[in-house]
């Protein structure tokens, strides 16, 4: 079970940004679409990849978890 405090990192390549979201590119492959208000970017090995940090209830409703 999860509470409203939970959070996850994943993995996402940055695809695409606009002033209101990130377009990452998950593991698989898919491109999904993150609200920049529910996410945060970590460490990654370049600008684009990195670990994102986000509530775990937005993981579990987009499929990244």
């Amino acid at each position: 079970m999860t509470t409203s405090h939970d959070t996850v990192e994943i993995w996402g390549q940055l695809v695409r940004e606009t002033d209101a979201a990130v377009l990452l590119r998950v593991e698989g492959g898919e491109e999904i679409w993150f609200p920049k208000s529910q996410v945060e970017r970590g460490y990654g090995s370049d600008d684009e990849d990195n670990t994102w940090t986000m509530p775990a209830w937005l993981a579990l409703k987009k499929g990244v978890i």
